[in-house]
């Protein structure tokens, strides 16, 4: 089976209804899903983890022969390979599909696009007329309700969590990761009046998967230009903007670049070539589009008044 994931095609030898199909037989990157077991004791050089604020450990990343070994480990290992052309997971047992799914497509692909050039940033981001805005900013602080307030109100979903932008000439582009927004319930609750009935993104989450087939939001399929980013922080200082008691500033292109950098996202972190790359590209990016900050209080009562704000420019 054959799907389209960015400007790229995929193999995978298991439904992923969650990316759109392609006629096209020749794949740039391949995936395959082996059967569950038990995570292995591995001789690896464990060079990178994430961890929640309880010292938890999420993702750990370990270099194994001239790949990757991407491992949950509650939930599954992930194998990059052949220069990030092959990905396989083993899940452990009794971990749902859904759940499999989840991680290939919004953590492990994400890190893999990384190797395939341009920059991959930590992002939402929605089309309005004059081209793409996108927002950026840390878990929790408002990007995909910004995002599916904003596609409620027919402009078009670009990416959700995993924003890849390449360079055209002297324009910055971004290309659709997969046709997906992840939301809470409240947020669905807020735009949608409940109304909507939507499957769980993963078994250990409460977030919900809206689609082309179970929501009316328009995502986009074709590449559009990067015309303005939003960096989305916590409330604080700033001027008021309108009603909404939303906070927006521009911002400087040094302080930009240095938000840019600390979101993008990179399969390797030791990767000094590869780090320079980005370096380099973030900053020709921070001179090419329009820079904001922006802190959105948590009231949904105020989302009205802040996209009006943004659509407004």
């Amino acid at each position: 089976m054959f799907y389209r994931l960015c400007d790229l095609v995929l193999r995978s030898n298991v439904p992923l209804p969650e990316l759109p199909p392609t006629a096209q037989t020749t794949a740039d990157l391949d995936f395959d899903l082996l059967p569950a077991a038990e995570l292995e004791e591995v001789t690896a050089e464990w060079f990178h983890r994430r961890e929640f604020e309880n010292g938890r450990v999420w993702l750990k990343f370990a270099r194994v022969g001239s790949g990757y070994l991407l491992r949950f480990p509650r939930y599954a290992d992930f194998a990059v390979l052949d220069d990030a052309r092959r990905v396989h997971c083993r899940p452990r047992p009794d971990v749902p599909l859904v759940t499999v799914h989840h991680l290939l497509l919004d953590q492990v692909l994400p890190l893999v696009l990384s190797k395939w050039g341009g920059l991959v940033l930590h992002a939402s981001a929605v089309t309005l007329p004059d081209g793409v805005i996108a927002f950026v900013g840390d878990t929790g602080r408002g990007k995909s309700t910004l995002a599916a307030s904003l596609a409620q109100r027919g402009f078009g979903l670009v990416t959700d969590d995993c924003l890849v932008v390449r360079e055209r000439g002297r324009d910055f582009w971004v290309f659709p990761s997969y046709p997906g927004l992840r939301v809470l319930p409240e947020t669905l609750l807020a735009l949608f009046d409940g109304e909507l009935k939507l499957p769980a993104v993963a078994h250990y989450t409460r977030k919900k998967r809206l689609g082309p087939v179970n929501s009316p939001l328009t995502f986009e399929t074709e590449p559009k230009p990067l015309r303005k980013i939003y960096f989305l922080g916590k409330p604080g200082a700033g001027e008021p903007l309108g009603e909404a008691q939303t906070f927006l500033m521009s911002m400087s292109a040094r302080d930009g670049l240095v938000e840019l950098i600390r979101s993008a996202m990179r399969l390797d972190c030791q990767d000094r070539d590869q780090l320079q790359k980005e370096i380099a590209t973030c900053a020709r990016l921070v001179k090419s589009v329009s820079l904001n900050q922006m802190a959105i209080p948590h009231d949904f009562e105020l989302l009205g008044p802040i996209c009006d704000a943004i659509v407004a420019g």
